[in-house]
């Protein structure tokens, strides 16, 4: 199991940088391979059908950088993504996004959890001002809610976004990713995930 390390860096939640700024530096990264999310882990049989034999979950690996402050956590994500969606132009249309799940244990189920081992993870799409709460106890049941406590900031260039998920501290010791391309039409749970749990390591303990 891959580690993640969260430095700790004397910033207020509210200064929390951009993705591009220096001080992410300080933070060693770490890329995570993704895979294509199961065609049989669909809820939808009309889904299954329609996407068997078509290509989805086309990212191939998510970059991550992570630190904290005295109350928070921020979390700083790039991929690959040669075409951009930000916009709803059609109905249609498709947009880029990315989630980073939270669980307590490794063993939690990491397609959305369970009614035993239920999740929260911080939703960000490439048209919202800031990201959704997402609470989920297994596949299909997700719901989502914003709230003032969470912040985002992205940058798309040269093929790639660059995007900043800063909120409260989190208790969970695990992470998981997943990424849609919104110009392949991906959505819901046809996506790109990481197979298995990030494990995440405190510098300076835990608060």
């Amino acid at each position: 199991m891959k580690s993640l390390t969260l430095y700790k860096v004397d910033l207020p939640l509210e200064n929390v940088p951009d993705p591009q700024a220096d001080v992410w530096a300080r933070a060693v990264e770490v890329v995570v391979p993704l895979s294509a999310t199961p065609l049989e882990a669909q809820t939808s049989a009309y889904v299954r059908s329609v996407w068997r034999g078509r290509p989805y979950g086309l990212t191939p690996y998510v970059a991550v950088r992570a630190f904290h402050g005295d109350g928070w956590v921020a979390f700083r994500l790039s991929w690959p993504c040669p075409a951009k969606s930000d916009r709803l132009t059609d109905d249609d249309a498709f947009l880029d996004a990315a989630c980073l799940l939270f669980a307590s244990s490794n063993d939690t189920p990491i397609a959305m959890g369970s009614a035993e081992r239920p999740v929260e993870g911080w939703l960000w799409r490439a048209d919202w001002p800031r990201p959704r709460l997402v609470r989920a106890q297994g596949p299909g049941t997700s719901l989502r809610e914003e709230v003032a406590s969470l912040r985002a900031s992205a940058v798309w260039e040269r093929g790639h976004w660059i995007v900043s998920l800063a909120g409260p501290r989190r208790a969970e010791g695990f992470i998981a990713i997943a990424i849609w391309q919104g110009a392949h039409q991906e959505r819901a749970g046809i996506k790109a995930y990481s197979p298995s749990w990030l494990s995440l390591s405190w510098e300076g303990g835990s608060e």
